[in-house]
Order: structure tokens, then sequence, then C-alpha cells
């Protein structure tokens, strides 16, 4: 059956809350959109407009919102589509809703121009629409014993939780916009986005002056966002939480591109945890991949070179770097390599394995002793094969280009380990420490912090 989907309109606002307050409150207990995303549930005409449904005799069967974000990549605004209250009526799944309203929002957010697009869930729910898990999101648990251990002082910090009308606002907004990496957020939406999942949005004040700013999730002891003067600070301003609350422990989540924060983190740390944050789609990949590519360049010394590599539905690509410059611009030459496009998500893109051990998924040109990014754990070696026994299925092996393409891809696929979600979109029972490209994290290149998190990590390394 083909269902038309139409756009949500202002006058049919509380129908769309009652309604996915209902649809999810039947898997996932009481919900109340307003109160867990004041940011994005509000009767607003555009915030209700972001909405597509479908309806039978008038009636409200299914619903999926498209929220636009802005990723700031350095120099570089990225549009970010999310896709998020996707529901389908308990009483009417199995005909379809889901796949016509979100194949409609897709399209939709395809055809507006957004660069790339993440939503949360199964990726096996959402493969159907071009979705491919990647991604890495990192966290680390610190003690009471770690901080003390390490010698850091949170002495002279105080905290004070910011709210609508703070006069310390700007001053938040210019410390989060300071990062080279951010999500676009306006000073006086600060207390809502971070409100989102019962989050909360505190300042550091040492004396008079801002030292850094922390976003703690419902769970007190979950801080899901941390920025500060420097990394040092931001440090002390995690134990001056911890002490302030008194709490035993902490859990700090860390974006990939805070390369600085996660070694300090890392090296006290209690334990460590890599994994991955959720579902992506690119549409633009030359935009995206130019961005996080002169990005990477920027912070850290890549080798000159360059690979031609074709994605489908992109075209032959060129990734190049020069010194300090690196870009990604379509070229009509013959490529080195050749992927599909939920391909070059696992290969620039990769998420930690599901099970120990369990290697990753990678074309031919990029298996596992030339891919882009290690694993947190290593795949074990195949077992040797008994004398006479046939020889197990191997790749193809590469080519004398491919050989050349993949040289460079270890530094290449680096900057797509900064997609990071924001707290907007965080799920609420794990809204601390969920990321996609290392997802927000899931791509891995060797010289990253999630490379050097994982080395910490421990377990199964040894």
């Amino acid at each position: 059956m083909s269902w038309q989907v139409e756009r949500l309109q202002p006058e049919g606002f509380a129908e769309a809350i009652d309604f996915i307050n209902y649809v999810f409150s039947q898997t996932y207990g009481p919900h109340d959109f307003e109160t867990l995303l004041p940011k994005l549930y509000r009767p607003h005409p555009e915030l209700v407009r972001c909405h597509w449904v479908v309806r039978e005799q008038g009636a409200l069967l299914a619903l999926a919102g498209v929220y636009p974000m802005t990723w700031q990549v350095g120099g570089s605004a990225l549009r970010v589509a999310g896709i998020g209250a996707v529901a389908s009526h308990p009483r009417h799944r199995g005909r379809g809703l889901m796949r016509a309203v979100v194949g409609h929002a897709v399209a939709e957010a395809r055809a507006d121009g957004y660069d790339l697009s993440w939503l949360d869930g199964l990726g096996h729910r959402y493969r159907h629409f071009g979705y491919e898990r990647a991604g890495a999101e990192i966290s680390f648990q610190v003690t009471e014993r770690d901080f003390a251990g390490a010698g850091v002082d949170a002495g002279g910090l105080r905290l004070r939780r910011l709210q609508d009308g703070d006069s310390l606002l700007e001053e938040a907004a210019r410390q989060h916009a300071g990062q080279r990496v951010h999500w676009q957020r306006p000073p006086a939406e600060l207390p809502r986005i971070c409100a989102s999942w019962g989050g909360a949005l505190y300042a550091a004040l040492d004396g008079t002056e801002v030292a850094g700013c922390l976003v703690a999730g419902r769970d007190r002891s979950a801080v899901t966002e941390l920025v500060a003067v420097d990394a040092a600070t931001a440090v002390r301003v995690a134990a001056a939480w911890r002490a302030d609350r008194g709490l035993p422990q902490i859990r700090v989540a860390v974006s990939p591109w805070q390369r600085a924060l996660a070694r300090r983190l890392g090296a006290l740390a209690d334990s460590t945890r890599v994994q991955c944050c959720g579902n992506w789609q690119v549409f633009d990949w030359p935009a995206v991949l130019a961005a996080l590519l002169a990005e990477r360049a920027r912070s850290e010394a890549l080798p000159a070179g360059e690979a031609l590599v074709e994605i489908a539905g992109a075209g032959c690509l060129r990734l190049w770097v020069d010194g300090a410059s690196a870009g990604c611009e379509p070229t009509s030459a013959d490529p080195q390599v050749r992927l599909t496009a939920p391909d070059a998500l696992r290969a620039f893109g990769r998420a930690p394995p599901r099970r120990f051990g369990s290697p990753p998924r990678t074309p031919c040109a990029l298996s596992a002793d030339r891919c882009p990014a290690p694993s947190p754990r290593p795949a074990p070696s195949p077992p040797p094969s008994a004398p006479g026994a046939p020889s197990p299925s191997t790749s193809p092996p590469p080519t004398a280009s491919e050989r050349r393409a993949v040289a460079l891809c270890p530094k290449l696929v680096g900057p797509l380990n900064g997609l990071r979600r924001c707290a907007l979109f965080r799920p609420p029972s794990r809204h601390a420490i969920k990321f996609p490209w290392t997802s927000w994290s899931r791509m891995y290149p060797r010289n990253s912090t999630n490379a050097c998190v994982a080395t910490r990590a421990r377990a199964g390394n040894q």
C-alpha cells in the first residue's frame, strides 16, 4: 500500500505530542517529550513543521522528525539532518508506515541540501534507508582516588547552574564556540539545549572568571560535555564537579577532537569506554570529507599525497594533502578504489566491533592489514590449516594502484573520527556515552585520540 506523507501543521502540535508520548511510553516507560527535549518540542511553527506524518481517515498513524543542526568543522559549516521521534502506532505496525514516513523524511533532507544525516536506533532497522553504523564515542570513568593520585587540585572552583537570562551565558557560548569543532548554538538557547534528556548546564567559576563549563546528565555522575580554557583546567572542573556532588566516581564523555583532554583523562581514568555512537548517512561526500580532512591537516602533520576513491552516487573523489592544506574534490580521473556508500562509511567511519574479536567489515582494498583505522581490540589470528586441508578463502590481493591509495588512507580518514552528537539526541538511558564516527566517532585513524584511548582501555589488548 502506498501511504501519503504530509508535513505536520502548527495546529497539529498537541496531537503529535500526545501521539509520540503514547508510542514511546509503550516501549520505554512514561515519556513527556516537551520536558525531555524542550529545544525541539514546543508549539513554535518552524519546529512543528520539522515533522512528517501519515494519516488514515484523519487519524495519525506514523511520524518522523527532521531536525536541522549546523556542525562547525574548522572553517566549514556542515548542515546535519537529525532524524528523530520515529513512531508508528502499535496497532498499525506491519503495514509499511515506518518505511513510508522515514523514507520520505530522508528524501526531503537530501533534497533540502543537507550535507549528512544522523539518527539513533538499531542499525538493521535503518540500513534500508541508506544509514550505516559509524563512529565511536569515548568516555572515561574517574574516581575520587584517581583525581587524588594525580594531584588534581579543584580548590578555588565553584559551580553555578546556568539558566535562561543568566549573565554568564555569553561566556559559556564563547567557550563552546571557541572549539575548532562544535555545534552552532545561540547563547540564549544553551540552557534549553543542555536540558535535553534531563541534563543541565553548569559554569565553573574561578573567582569571577568562567574557567569552564559542563553539561551533566540526568544521572549527575555523567558529564556529557566538558569545555574549559585549557585541558588541565577541564580536568580540574571535572574534579570539582565530583567533589561538589559528593560522588565516588564520575563518567566524562569527550569529543574525539578534544585530544589534549582525552590524553589527560586517559592518564588518570579508572576505566575507558569506546563504543559506537549511531547511524550515519552522507549526502555530500566532497563537502564532508573536505571539511574533516582540512581540519585534521590543520591539527597535525599529515604525509603529502593523494588518493582517488570512487563512492557510489558521488563519483570519483580526489583526497589530497599538501603540507598544512588538504581537501577533497570531484575528479574525472580513474579511481584507485571503488566503494559503495555503506562501504565508504564503514571504511572512513569504522565503529567498534560488536563482539570481542569480531573483525570490522571493510572492502578488499581497505582490509585489515591496510585499513585506515585500527579496531579498539585486535581480531584474533585465524588458526593454521591442517596439512592437506584447503586454504581458507581470502580476498584477492590488492593491485598496485590500490596499494598506493591505501598507503595514504590511514592519514586521510582521521577527520571522520570527529563526528560527534550534540546533547539533543542522546537517548535517555545512555545519554552520557554515545557518539558515532570515530561515528560522531566511528572512524579510527592510527594517530587519533580514539586509538590512544583504546590502548589504555586494555580490554582485549593484553
